[in-house]
Parts: C-alpha cells; sequence; structure tokens
C-alpha cells in the first residue's frame, strides 16, 4: 500500500522516489499503522522496489484482498495522479469502514461517489461480486479498470474472455465496454462492440489512448469491426470440426440429431452476429439453434410467429439450463427481449420473415437446408452476399 497512518493518526503518502537517506530519516523518526486494521507498517523500498508500507506481521487485513505488485503499485498512482491534474477530487486507497473495504482510489464528485478499482490480480468471480455489492450497498459506484496485461488477444479482433474478465463489462459511458490501464505504456484502452462467437473467443474493437490526453468521463469514438467475413470462417470451422468434440451427454447436439440436423449442415442463419448478444453466455449457434427448432423448423411458408411466442420459447430453454445469460456484476438487470427482436428483424431484412403488425410475423421463405457440401457452400455464398448488402 501507499497510504498509512502514523502515530498521530495523520495520512502520510509515500513518494514515487525517495532518496536513501531521506527514507532512513522517516523510518527512525516515525511509526506506521495500517488504516485499516491498526496493525503496524514498515516501509519497503530498493534499487528495484516501490517505496510501499507493508505489514509487519503480515497480519489477515480484511481490507487488503490480495498482495500488490509494482504494477499495481504504478498504475493505481498514475491515475490517482491523472484525476488530480484534471481537477478531480480523489483520495488514494480510501479505507470505507462501514463496509471494511478500501479502494484504489475513492473519487466525490457532484454526480456521486465512486471508487476506482485497478485489478491487475485475477480474482474469483464471487469476489468481485461481492466487492461491488459492497460498494453500492453504502452508494458507492464501482469502477473496475482491468489490467491491460490480463487481457489475451487471440487473433485480430478477437479476445480471450473468461468469466472474470466479462465482469469488468460496464456501461459507464452509456455503451457496454471493458476499461484497461498499463502502467508500464501510460495509456488506457476501450474493449467495446463486444460480439461472442463462443465461450473462448469474441470479437471486439479495441483502441488505447495515452492516458496524458484523456478527460475524465470521455470516450474515444470507436468504429465497429467489420467481422461479417471473419465470422463466416469461424463458423465454417464451427460446421465442420464441433462434430469432434460433441459431449454425447450435450442437450443441443442431441436435439440436432432428433432433428435430423448436423452440425456440418445447419443454416448459416443459425448462428449470426446481432447487436447485444453479448449479454447471452451461451454460443449464438446454439440459443439461435435452440431457437430455430422450438419455432422455426416445423413451420411452413404463410403460417405465423410472435415476438411472444419466440420469448416463450426462449425462456423455457433458459429454465432448463439450455441457455444461459451471462451474470454481471456491474450489469445485474438485463432482459434479452430487444436481443430477439434484432434476430428477428435481421430474419426480415433476409426474406425470411415479414412483420405485418408489431410483434406479429408471417413466414416468407423456409430456412433451407443444405443436403451435400455443395449446397452448404452455395447457401453460405448467397446469405454472405445479403448480409453484406
Amino acid at each position: 500500500m501507499l497510504t498509512a497512518k502514523n502515530q498521530d493518526g495523520t495520512l502520510i503518502t509515500l513518494p514515487e522516489k525517495i532518496t536513501r537517506e531521506a527514507l532512513k530519516l522517516v523510518k527512525d523518526n516515525q511509526e506506521f499503522y495500517c488504516p485499516c486494521c491498526e496493525s503496524e507498517l514498515i516501509i519497503k523500498a530498493g534499487d528495484k522496489k516501490i517505496p510501499h508500507f507493508a505489514h509487519k506481521k503480515n497480519p489477515l487485513c480484511t481490507a487488503s484482498s490480495e498482495a500488490e505488485s509494482a504494477y499495481h503499485l504504478t498504475g493505481k498512482r498514475q491515475l490517482f495522479n491523472w484525476l488530480q491534474k484534471n481537477q478531480i477530487t480523489a483520495q488514494l486507497e480510501a479505507f470505507l469502514p462501514d463496509i471494511k473495504q478500501r479502494a484504489d482510489i475513492l473519487v466525490t464528485s457532484n454526480k456521486g461517489v465512486y471508487a476506482v478499482e485497478f485489478q491487475c490480480s485475477i480474482i474469483s468471480v464471487k469476489d468481485f461480486v461481492k466487492r461491488t455489492a459492497l460498494y453500492l450497498e453504502i452508494g458507492v459506484i464501482p469502477i473496475w479498470i482491468l489490467a491491460e496485461k490480463n487481457l489475451r488477444k487471440n487473433q485480430a479482433d478477437a479476445f480471450m474472455l473468461s468469466a472474470f474478465h466479462w465482469q469488468f463489462l460496464n456501461e459507464t459511458f452509456k455503451r457496454p465496454l471493458i476499461i484497461t490501464y498499463c502502467p508500464e505504456k501510460g495509456h488506457m484502452g476501450f474493449l467495446q462492440h463486444l460480439t461472442p462467437f463462443s465461450a473462448r473467443t469474441t470479437y471486439a474493437a479495441f483502441v488505447r489512448v495515452k492516458l496524458a490526453s484523456l478527460r475524465p468521463c470521455t470516450l474515444p469514438i470507436i468504429k465497429e469491426p467489420l467481422l461479417l467475413k471473419t465470422w463466416f470462417a469461424k463458423r465454417k470451422s464451427w460446421s465442420l470440426f464441433s462434430m469432434r468434440r460433441i459431449n454425447r451427454k450435450d442437450r443441443y447436439y442431441a436435439a440436432l440429431y432428433n432433428n435430423r440436423l448436423s452440425p456440418a449442415t445447419l443454416p448459416f442463419e443459425i448462428g449470426l452476429p446481432v447487436k447485444g448478444m453479448w449479454a447471452i453466455e451461451t454460443p449464438a449457434v446454439k440459443w439461435q439453434g435452440w431457437l430455430y427448432m422450438d419455432v422455426l423448423y416445423t413451420r411452413e411458408k404463410g403460417e405465423f410467429i410472435t415476438i411472444n411466442h419466440v420469448l416463450y420459447a426462449f425462456r423455457k430453454r433458459q429454465r432448463k439450463g439450455d441457455i444461459k445469460l451471462r451474470s454481471l456484476a456491474l450489469l445485474p438487470d438485463m432482459d434479452c427481449t430487444a436481443i430477439i427482436k434484432e434476430y428477428l428483424y435481421l430474419l426480415v431484412q433476409l426474406g425470411y420473415l415479414k412483420e405485418e403488425t408489431a410483434g406479429q410475423y408471417s413466414i416468407c421463405e423456409v430456412i433451407q437446408i443444405p443436403q451435400n457440401d455443395i449446397e452448404v457452400e452455395n447457401l453460405e455464398k448467397s446469405l454472405y452476399l445479403k448480409l453484406t448488402k
């Protein structure tokens, strides 16, 4: 930690750099205590170590959730200095006695009180949710910033996001995004337009901005990535190789088999990217596949479906555990109605449905199921051309 209390109860923050002589003078003439647990602290510093306080006997301090690295200490100091330079009232390592929790930075403004957490170590989702809930209990809005070193890029515009990473998704700027920071390069990152393909791969746009040139409460304009070509390649790979990884107990593949469908010939209209589907943990090729089998598969041209019918089928699959929504600490109340409407709208644009009245659709064309590899190729190309228009 960077802040401690001296014997008079005054809060002391260590400077970023301190000479050996000055450090010896401080050590010889003062005693320091933890603002959280009141136990004695010592100063640790060296040629490679950032000057910081540490518990003398290393007790289990309730406000210290994990050990701090130089990366973390440097990062939160840089963020604190940046806020102060922008005339933001901020306190470094503020201890909140009501919840026995210490915020990396506590920000106070006319809009509210915010706890800025620069998270460098990977913690459990349970701990993330608990810490978030405690802040909200006392009216403090948490702003979680992910250490960029923990963001794994798989390929161009593709990121490996675990359940831990997804917890950082928030709508601080009225758009779902994940904020990152790298103290080594001094830039803040913004991960936006998140479109998950699977539990492992999420496509997104990522932009870095130098912290010195960024103003608080501003968001750089991020263009949505053109990932249709990449998405189709990934979708094709799923069709070809998912059979190799099938779990016989997987209800989805069993349902495909019972409906005389297979991943290799599943129409590409199943598994399309739509806005907002970051809220659904189940891959698009599965949740859209369930809707296809439960609602569209047995219906013929000229028949009708309603949005309520589709939502009922979706929620029924939720109750059975076949479709799962993401459990997000910062976005707890999510409704997937808008996502379902987006998918139906896409089917309208592709000519399969027609919205006769609000929420009621007639089937204009039945989604064609390819019978061989040639038909798969031709139907895929035809759909791709429609979507690019």
